[in-house]
């Protein structure tokens, strides 16, 4: 198959695919024959984690969330698919172009329409880039379920994971196609507030891996091919 993007990151990962034949596109995602991936939010698409492959398979378009989308995603969507999610959390990103009306628009498909209060920093983490996220919600029947709501969306994933007992240093991230989560909670007697660390490099889980792995699930390839 046949497939090209002018994005220089995108197209070095194409060249090392082996179900693809790269060719020239001045397409800023990726054009494989009549499909695309790209950042515009067309019906079809989102965080690949959380929403069901099956239209993927389908489409001839998809969508993958922006940078500061993909880490609100990460935080958010499993709670708020579990309706757990209470009011609009606070998101503070280590980096200053995140578009609030954007990040909102990309959780929608995360089933949730309640809105964010967004805080930006400038914090030079090379080519990484975190995010903060304080979330109110609704206890669960019990604290380790909250746990079990992430590791069910993400154990078993290709490209995001728990910290675990790593040190939560950009190293972890950096010039991967990793994402990396870890969660802290201050309980209440009905609400608690958890806290969500998200992390990933800009060209990897954030950038240009994130388009790879969402043509392969389009392909149905398996995930991981070209990336890893």
């Amino acid at each position: 198959m046949t497939a090209g993007s002018s994005n220089p990151l995108i197209s070095e990962l194409l060249r090392s695919h082996p179900r693809i034949e790269p060719v020239s596109s001045s397409h800023p995602g990726i054009e494989f024959g009549q499909r695309s991936v790209a950042r515009s939010t067309t019906e079809v698409g989102g965080l690949i984690e959380l929403i069901d492959n099956n239209p993927l398979v389908c489409a001839t378009d998809a969508w993958v969330p922006s940078p500061a989308g993909t880490l609100a995603l990460l935080a958010l969507g499993p709670i708020s698919e579990a309706g757990l999610l209470i009011e609009a959390p606070a998101v503070l990103t280590s980096f200053p172009d995140a578009d609030q009306t954007l990040i909102e628009r990309e959780l929608l498909s995360a089933s949730w329409d309640a809105g964010i209060m967004l805080q930006t920093e400038n914090h030079d983490l090379g080519s990484v880039r975190g995010a903060y996220v304080v979330a109110k919600i609704r206890n669960p029947d019990n604290f380790d379920d909250l746990d079990e709501i992430y590791r069910d969306r993400y154990a078993r994933s290709f490209f995001v994971r728990e910290r675990g007992d790593a040190e939560w240093t950009k190293e972890l991230v950096a010039d991967t196609p990793f994402a990396y989560y870890y969660l802290e909670l201050s309980p209440g007697e009905s609400e608690s507030l958890l806290s969500i660390h998200v992390m990933a490099d800009i060209n990897g889980k954030l950038g240009a891996a994130q388009y790879v792995h969402m043509m392969n699930v389009m392909c149905g390839f398996e995930e991981s091919l070209g990336i890893l």
